[in-house]
């Protein structure tokens, strides 16, 4: 009878400890699912620290709070299911006003925004300096200028800059040069030249280079041969011949190419 009762207590002991046990690792999933803190940790443990999160989650009540005033002001926010994080904001080409800019910075995973001829200006894209998930960035018709372009150098995981008809020269080329995984550039309609095209060289991942409106010449294509990634240009309304497009053509047989003579160049 003794060892009856002995073996119903460790047995209830043991399911106790458990159901403790149980109960902690769940809370311990929780924070690391749930919780910035925990995704960090977690990061720092497997040696991913700074690499985009690949798990599901949720926005943190900073960043809701965040896409919610967004969203009263009128600016489009896209999330994502089923976690419901921010993905895009679109501005819609409207005009807003400045604390607007100012929530984009507490967005911290947002992958994708879209600025144009919302008014936005150099001092205040520095708010945009820390979205570390920041993959697509566009900002045609803006006031922007070279000076506002330093802003973007700490944007690592950047890939497309769309800088149509902004104020851009080739003084701010040097900036967008410390973007490493630029794949896409739009530079139609800014004031850059030859000199400053033969800068974007130093870009080991661009691909797909837009042109057209600006005041490049068919020295600028010559320097677009050095470029070690590209495969796409746009060259409408420039003052590139057909004769170099054409010297261009046979030597990079792989590039995609449109321009004002011929609207695309297929590849062979």
């Amino acid at each position: 009878m003794n060892n009856s009762r002995f073996t119903f207590r460790k047995i209830a002991t043991i399911t106790w400890i458990f159901r403790i046990l149980l109960g902690l690792l769940i809370l311990c999933a929780l924070w690391l699912y749930f919780t910035d803190s925990g995704q960090v940790f977690l990061a720092r443990l497997i040696g991913t620290e700074g690499a985009p999160s690949m798990m599901p989650f949720h926005d943190s009540k900073a960043e809701q709070a965040a896409a919610e005033k967004l969203e009263a002001l009128g600016v489009l926010v896209v999330r994502d299911p089923p976690d419901r994080r921010v993905t895009t904001v679109n501005f819609c080409e409207k005009q807003a006003p400045p604390e607007a800019f100012e929530q984009l910075a507490k967005l911290s995973r947002v992958k994708a925004i879209l600025l144009g001829s919302s008014g936005i200006t150099d001092d205040q894209l520095r708010h945009l300096s820390q979205l570390q998930h920041l993959s697509s960035l566009t900002l045609h018709g803006t006031p922007i200028t070279d000076a506002g372009l330093r802003h973007l150098t700490a944007l690592k995981s950047l890939e497309a800059l769309h800088l149509v008809d902004t104020k851009i020269t080739d003084a701010g080329l040097e900036s967008i040069t410390k973007i490493p995984k630029l794949s896409i550039l739009d530079l139609s309609g800014t004031r850059v030249t030859d000199q400053g095209i033969a800068e974007l060289a130093s870009l080991q991942h661009l691909t797909y280079l837009l042109l057209s409106r600006t005041s490049v010449t068919d020295t600028a294509l010559k320097e677009l041969k050095k470029f070690p990634a590209l495969t796409r240009i746009v060259l409408y309304q420039t003052r590139i011949s057909e004769e170099t497009i054409g010297v261009l053509k046979r030597a990079k047989s792989q590039w995609t190419i449109n321009y004002d003579g011929e609207k695309t160049i297929p590849r062979e």
